[in-house]
């Protein structure tokens, strides 16, 4: 679980990235979700500042990315590789796939994704691709 002041500083990242009425960028719904058995957040941290963060949820079919962020300062240089191969890493650990889904839009994300090694399983409805592994 993260700090009070991790909390509301990835509320502030999300702001910046989705906007101010994004859901998550309220500090406490990120508080209730970090505190909620299966879902939590994962940060990854430059000079000790928050750089990006990724909410996950740990579902009947593994984990999956909920909310993946980076602040524009730190876009482009790994941030989200970093994320992801850290929920890759506690979905092998646990022994369960890994799944998400990212917007066709969203070239960056579906790159890094890729980038990982992780696979396009499908394309849904021509607005989201799926990719994921399974251990």
């Amino acid at each position: 679980m993260l700090t009070l002041l991790d909390i509301k500083d990835v509320a502030g990242i999300n702001m910046e990235c989705f906007g101010r009425d994004d859901s998550y960028s309220d500090y406490r719904v990120l508080l209730e979700l970090d505190n909620t058995p299966g879902n939590g957040i994962l940060v990854h941290k430059e000079k000790g500042t928050i750089a990006g963060y990724l909410v996950y949820s740990n579902t009947t079919e593994g984990l999956t990315t909920v909310r993946m962020g980076t602040t524009y300062y730190y876009r482009g240089k790994g941030i989200a590789k970093k994320l992801i191969r850290k929920i890759l890493k506690q979905a092998k650990e646990q022994k369960v796939a890994f799944k998400t889904y990212i917007s066709l839009d969203n070239i960056s994300s579906i790159n890094a994704h890729i980038g990982v090694g992780l696979k396009i399983i499908a394309v849904e409805d021509k607005e989201w691709v799926w990719v994921g592994t399974s251990y």
